[in-house]
């Protein structure tokens, strides 16, 4: 799973959080770039894309309205700083989430960079991770009439 587009508010790729390890050698993206249009994309190293012999690696090949739709997106985002406003707002919402959370047993943990955001859960009174609720089996869910 990678984060692009910005939103982790520091970067505009996710990996470049980890630039150590430097660019990877595919970098591939949908649904977000189009604002869910079906739109996605390939980016890679000139060696691996050149010994590529299709016309395209894309269901739907990219369409003429799919493309003025992410071309639209990227503008916008970019017009609009929508990166630093990730930062901004995720920072303010990482605040606000751990001070709602302070002193709860179930959460171990609130942790991100902009507006990529997670709660840790566990199990209160432990370090063990909650897994959620139990499904009933069948056999309950039937005698309580579900």
């Amino acid at each position: 799973m990678q984060t692009g587009w910005g939103r982790t508010g520091d970067h505009f790729w996710g990996w470049q959080a980890h630039a150590c390890s430097g660019p990877p050698d595919l970098l591939t993206f949908a649904k977000d770039i189009g604002n869910d249009m079906s739109v996605g994309g390939v980016v890679g190293r000139a060696e691996i894309m050149n010994c590529l012999d299709a016309h395209s690696i894309s269901t739907f090949g990219g369409s003429p309205v799919t493309m003025a739709a992410g071309l639209a997106n990227l503008g916008y985002l970019l017009d609009h700083d929508l990166q630093r406003n990730a930062r901004r707002v995720g920072g303010l919402l990482i605040e606000r989430l751990r001070a709602a959370t302070a002193g709860l047993d179930l959460v171990r943990e609130v942790r991100g960079r902009g507006l990529m955001i997670g709660v840790e859960l566990v199990r209160p009174g432990s370090q063990e991770p909650h897994r959620g609720p139990r499904r009933r089996s069948s056999k309950r869910r039937a005698r309580a009439g579900c």
